[in-house]
């Protein structure tokens, strides 16, 4: 539906939404019927079982038996109304220890149309422009006939509020929230029947947010995090800020290793008299230091998620993204450690014709550079095509990681080509 130019599904509810907010406001209220008022195929009917009530809970939809006096108590429970009449105190459900909620205790003689129990509850969900938190009142109502023992309780949902969080960054709030005064009770909050825009939050507007599947998951920490910088990079200028950074460090380290391209092909060439056993020595004595290295770097990638983890157990957001840099601290530091050890390595490798840099491997290589360079760019178009045909930028990033997977078992199949080839010659 288009609403106030955002584009959204007013009926969307998130799954399990409905469910969740349910069985937290359906509490606090029990009903019971005596023996002699229960209802069966035949109507009402005397029960000569005295002493004995019938209780219904609509939290879990049960219905059990229970002594009357063990619930309401003997005459010592009684009290003296001003009026003459004998008055009992209010009683609780008896399971309350049982399912951890204290819930009053009603007789269904009554219809009780104004009882109710009402909470606020909102989602989140995904617009054209951005991300859109919704909230409502949940609220369950009570209606029955007389002596209608099973009342399970009639949900209205009603919503609001709406916050529009923007690509761009801008923010738009829009609620029904409105308060009035009144001479007897003062100043009241109550929901309108027209949206209205406001230029800030409603500090008096409270409500619990709706997490899906993601509590006490690692995946809770990023759904924070990102729920807090969505669309931080979706921006055009953004966008072209970070590639205009990263073209002069890709033109820098380009003219840098120029002078030593030649080692990557398959071009041959001779070491000076002693070099190639300086370098075997110097590989020697830092084996133990390459092979620690990697060990600690290995380790400090794999724990590094970790503090994000620990951010299952805390709502205080600045704390998630602190967590959340923690994380990528740590990563980080795992990956320069490999990439200074490797590195070196790798460079002594190359001027020692060894490892993956033989003739052989050079000339495989050789073959497989061309295809792989096509293979990305196919990948890249198909990425740019279906982003800017659908929108979806939040999930066309997929084909990366898709063609990441599939790019070493292309790399296999060139292997076995060229080895092929190699045999037949």
């Amino acid at each position: 539906m288009k609403w106030q130019d955002y584009e959204f599904d007013e009926a969307y509810r998130p799954s399990g939404f409905e469910e969740w907010s349910q069985e937290k406001v359906n509490v606090g209220y029990a009903f019971y019927l005596r023996d002699k008022y229960i209802t069966d195929d035949t109507g009402l009917y005397e029960d000569t079982d005295e002493g004995t009530i019938h209780i219904f809970c609509p939290h879990f939809g049960e219905t059990f038996e229970e002594d009357e006096k063990k619930v309401f108590g003997g005459k010592e429970a009684q009290s003296q109304c001003h009026c003459g009449s004998t008055m009992r105190l209010q009683a609780s459900c008896p399971r309350e220890r049982e399912c951890e909620h204290t819930c009053k205790l009603l007789n269904a003689l009554y219809p009780y149309y104004g009882v109710k129990k009402k909470d606020e509850f909102a989602f989140y969900q995904r617009t054209d422009r951005g991300m859109l938190l919704r909230a409502f009142t949940c609220t369950v109502t009570y209606p029955g006939e007389r002596y209608e023992l099973r009342r399970f309780g009639d949900t209205v949902y009603t919503e609001w509020l709406r916050v529009f969080y923007n690509a761009d960054r801008t923010t738009e709030i829009y609620s029904r929230l409105r308060q009035s005064y009144s001479g007897n009770g003062g100043y009241f909050t109550c929901i309108g029947s027209e949206w209205t825009q406001k230029k800030k939050f409603q500090g008096y507007a409270g409500f619990t947010i709706y997490g899906e599947d993601l509590a006490g998951t690692l995946l809770e920490g990023f759904t924070k995090y990102f729920a807090l910088m969505e669309g931080y990079i979706t921006n055009e200028t953004q966008r072209a800020v970070l590639v205009l950074c990263a073209i002069p460090i890709y033109i820098y380290c380009g003219f840098k290793n120029a002078p030593y391209a030649f080692l990557e092909k398959s071009v041959p060439f001779e070491l000076e008299y002693g070099v190639s056993g300086i370098l075997r020595e110097k590989i020697k004595a830092n084996r133990n230091r390459y092979i620690i290295s990697n060990i600690i770097a290995s380790c400090l990638c794999v724990f590094s998620p970790i503090p994000l983890i620990l951010t299952a157990f805390t709502e205080n957001e600045l704390i998630v993204m602190i967590m959340l840099g923690v994380t990528m601290l740590v990563a980080g530091i795992g990956v320069f450690i490999f990439l200074v050890v490797g590195i070196q390595n790798a460079s002594m490798q190359k001027l020692l014709k060894e490892g993956d840099y033989t003739l052989e491997e050079k000339r495989k290589t050789a073959i497989k550079e061309p295809i792989a360079f096509v293979y990305w760019v196919i990948i890249i178009a198909i990425y740019l095509a279906w982003s800017f045909l659908t929108d979806n930028w939040h999930i066309t990033w997929l084909v990366f990681a898709i063609g990441g997977v599939l790019f070493p078992a292309l790399m296999a199949i060139c292997n076995i080509f060229i080895d092929k080839k190699n045999k037949d010659k």
